[in-house]
Formats: structure tokens, C-alpha cells, sequence
């Protein structure tokens, strides 16, 4: 669909600036004393109806020992970019209120697409390579099942779909792979 691949397009660009953005934050987060980053997680909260667009970073702390697994809010780095006016943020904020505001829609079906686009954004290859670059070891998310503890999170804070948006997009990669074989 033509507005996913728009909303995926913008919404990378504007994760990709925000981790630009961020670097030095990022440098400042306590290693391990292995001199490993603690990150086991990165959320994209973009929520058309608070007009948020933001990341939230996981660490160990947070998820498995806390049990904080998709409770961005809660997260010892949530929303560390709230500051940011990078225009490509504002952007992927206009972009997601047009998405979410088109009138041809159901308000929960104009909000799926959005979450869609969201997720294929953060599993984009240039965001884990970003990431990577930060030194926080994210994988490359293909068609294959993810095998790392690292997770990429995009959900409905309202529920409409309970579930990680990225663990739909990588299981639609695999099934449409599999059926391809």
C-alpha cells in the first residue's frame, strides 16, 4: 500500500535524525562491565492522537528482570528525545496526522496502517545499522525469525491490536517467504 511505504519512508528518515540527535545521550548510558550499552529494546511511540513521535530505549533493568516488556512509559529511557525539533520529526508528525486523520477510514483502521508503517520503519536495516554505530547491538531484521534478545517495539497504547507491530511485520516476512518455497 502506497501510504504505509510513504509513512515507512518518512518515519525512517525521522528515527534515523532522532538517533543522529541522540548520540551523545546515548554515549552517556552506564556500560556493563563488560563495557556493553544495557539496551535489550527500542520503541517507536508515535501516537497520532497525542501528536508523539518519540523513542524509548529498553535496558536489561527495565525488561527481563522488571517485566517491562513493551511499557515504553515506564522504561528508565523513555521518550529520551522529547526535546528534539528536528525538522524530520515534524514531518513524520504532520504525515501521521494526515494518515490519521483521513476521513475515507475508520479511525482504528487509519491507526493499523500507521502502526504498520511505524514498524516497518523501525525494522528498517538502516536503523539497525544506526544503532550499531551507537554501539548498541541491534540485529538486521529480514525473513528469517529474529534470534537475538534484542527486541523492536511499536504498539497501540489503546489496544485496538494487542501485540508488538514488529512481531507482525517479521511473521508476515517469514510466512510470505515460506510460501514463496
Amino acid at each position: 500500500m502506497k501510504i504505509i511505504e510513504k509513512g515507512k519512508t518518512i518515519y525512517t528518515s525521522a528515527i534515523l535524525s532522532l538517533l543522529n540527535d541522540a548520540e551523545g545521550y546515548i554515549e552517556n548510558i552506564e556500560r556493563t562491565w563488560r563495557g556493553d550499552i544495557p539496551i535489550t529494546g527500542i520503541s517507536l511511540d508515535a501516537i497520532p492522537w497525542f501528536g508523539q513521535f518519540s523513542l524509548s530505549l529498553r535496558t536489561s533493568s527495565d525488561y527481563p528482570r522488571n517485566g517491562l516488556r513493551y511499557d515504553s512509559a515506564d522504561w528508565e529511557h523513555y521518550d529520551f528525545v522529547s526535546s528534539s525539533t528536528n525538522p524530520k520529526v515534524k514531518e513524520a508528525l504532520e504525515y501521521m496526522k494526515y494518515m490519521y486523520g483521513d476521513e475515507s477510514r475508520d479511525k482504528a483502521d487509519s491507526s493499523h496502517l500507521h502502526f504498520i508503517a511505524c514498524a516497518e520503519a523501525l525494522l528498517d536495516t538502516s536503523v539497525a545499522s544506526k544503532l550499531g554505530s551507537l554501539g548498541i547491538k541491534a540485529p538486521e531484521v529480514s525473513d528469517l525469525p529474529i534470534k537475538s534478545s534484542f527486541e523492536y517495539v511499536v504498539t497501540d497504547p489503546d489496544s485496538t491490536i494487542s501485540g508488538n507491530y514488529c512481531d507482525f511485520i517479521v511473521s508476515n516476512r517469514v510466512l510470505s517467504r515460506l510460501r514463496n518455497a
